[in-house]
């Protein structure tokens, strides 16, 4: 395994998910992933199996068959005391689909502490279950195919895949905004505070006077289906929902904003006639 494959795993991630149905979400990732993949790590926080909860027995019975089927880690490892294995693919696809399943259970969501997919030693997919997060990693031959087939495979549901990086940033009365992956943060300048809200109770912006204003459109919440589901899920601590509005200095600023908001909201959504 690469060195940078799992403690500089940053370096190798392009994209994040963004999903209202983690579990389901992230699911499908691991299935569109695995005819790319050619080795799986695992690592596992096994305090979780003292506990008594609805999915420990489906957690022991795969916690059992790991063991059984993959090899312990040595040297080669997430710098974490849990047990740590690896195995090659696609023998162990089908364990690695249980392990995914996991994710559906209260107990399965913690026991299953981190999952990687490699391809050629660099990190394709990696997942933190608990934080429900998801990257993927894209810059290899064949790459954007993999990125193609994992955004069909998500466009029934409501998730979409997001550049992982800053997509755009700036200063406003003493403090920094920036869209970050799946975030709108604001930072004093000094960055000894960040919070960062989420696009789950925005159906849509409105730029006013030329760019220099973007206001925020709130879901209709008798809509079910609508954006009262939950989309972001980065590691920031955040607040409900964005203030009413973000005021830009340079208006094209503003408009880019407003420009990155709709289109992520619009891949976030399910394609047309999909439930």
């Amino acid at each position: 395994m690469s060195a940078s494959a799992m403690s500089l795993w940053s370096d190798e991630s392009t994209h994040a998910l963004a999903a209202d149905d983690y579990p389901i979400a992230n699911r499908t990732v691991v299935e569109a992933a695995l005819p790319y993949a050619d080795t799986v790590f695992v690592c596992f926080d096994i305090e979780w199996l003292d506990e008594d909860l609805p999915d420990t027995a489906d957690c022991e019975a795969v916690w059992t068959d790991v063991r059984e089927e993959f090899e312990p880690l040595g040297e080669d490892r997430w710098d974490r005391d849990s047990p740590q294995f690896r195995a090659p693919l696609p023998d162990a696809s089908g364990t690695v689909e249980r392990l995914a399943s996991l994710v559906d259970g209260i107990f399965g969501n913690h026991f299953l502490f981190r999952l990687a997919l490699q391809r050629g030693g660099e990190s394709i997919y990696f997942a933190v279950p608990h934080h429900d997060w998801t990257h993927i990693g894209v810059n290899w031959v064949g790459g954007e195919e993999f990125r193609s087939n994992v955004s069909d495979a998500l466009a029934p549901l409501w998730a979409c895949l997001v550049p992982d990086e800053i997509r755009i940033e700036w200063t406003k009365d003493g403090r920094q905004y920036r869209v970050e992956t799946d975030s709108i943060c604001v930072s004093t300048i000094d960055g000894s505070s960040t919070t960062c809200y989420g696009f789950h109770s925005v159906a849509g912006v409105t730029v006013e006077e030329n760019g220099r204003r973007v206001s925020f459109r709130e879901p209709d919440r008798n809509d079910s289906a609508g954006f009262a589901k939950r989309l972001l899920t980065s590691l920031y601590d955040r607040v409900v929902s964005p203030p009413d509005a973000f005021e830009f200095d340079d208006p094209a600023t503003g408009r880019e904003f407003a420009r990155i908001v709709r289109e992520t909201l619009a891949a976030y959504q399910p394609a047309s006639g999909a439930e």
